[in-house]
């Protein structure tokens, strides 16, 4: 976890948050590997693409919704919404 505390962005509480979070949903053995990914980033941009991407890899290998975009499509839907969604909109 030395590469943790080294980042440039360890001062962001932005990142600390994401970067935490990923851990902590992965919680799997190979935990290290896992978390390398996230400290190749040079951005919080770069954070949050990586946090997308993995979203959107659960969800088209998710029997329930394959063939779909939910993580694409809803964050359409809120790029074009101008005061968000509701829960409703969502379903």
């Amino acid at each position: 976890y030395e590469a943790i505390v080294k980042h440039s962005l360890v001062d962001n509480p932005l990142f600390l948050v994401t970067l935490l979070e990923e851990i902590r949903i992965y919680g799997k053995p190979d935990i290290l590997d896992y978390t390398l990914q996230f400290l190749q980033v040079e951005t919080i941009e770069e954070l949050f693409i990586k946090r997308l991407e993995r979203l959107e890899a659960i969800y088209q290998n998710d029997p329930l919704y394959s063939g779909s975009n939910l993580v694409k499509d809803a964050l359409s839907l809120l790029w074009v919404s101008n005061n968000g969604l509701t829960e409703m909109e969502l379903r």
